[in-house]
């Protein structure tokens, strides 16, 4: 056996081995996207319970901050002075509460009493 024939049979080996890893990720790519579609199309039904839920718990905290507000802002109207650690609390609640798309009749009231002083 000459040295040419020998590197032709190594070259053909390592070509056999190439061709083999990559028909194998190939395989693999193609198992892991039908996998993944199955698993995507399995858990749809969740997701959409999921997404149900994070709507309600959104409508709840946004419910929770208005009810808030309007407490914090019927005192200030009655002259009830709050603490500093209230008046903060107040304005981390009212910017949570525009932050998750609360707006209306508070962010007319908190406008009108900062123009008045009492905020």
């Amino acid at each position: 056996m000459t040295v040419g024939q020998l590197i032709g049979i190594i070259a053909g080996g390592l070509a056999a081995l190439v061709a083999f890893v990559k028909g194998v990720d190939y395989l693999i790519g193609k198992l892991g996207r039908a996998a993944l579609k199955w698993l995507q199309k399995a858990l749809d039904p969740i997701n959409h319970k999921l997404d149900a839920i994070d709507r309600k718990v959104e409508q709840s905290e946004l419910s929770d901050c208005k009810n808030y507000l309007v407490a914090f802002l019927s005192d200030i109207k009655r002259g009830i002075q709050p603490t500093e650690v209230e008046r903060e609390r107040f304005y981390e609640t009212y910017a949570r509460y525009t932050a998750i798309g609360g707006n209306s009749y508070i962010k007319t009231e908190v406008d009108r009493l900062k123009k008045a002083g009492k905020l």
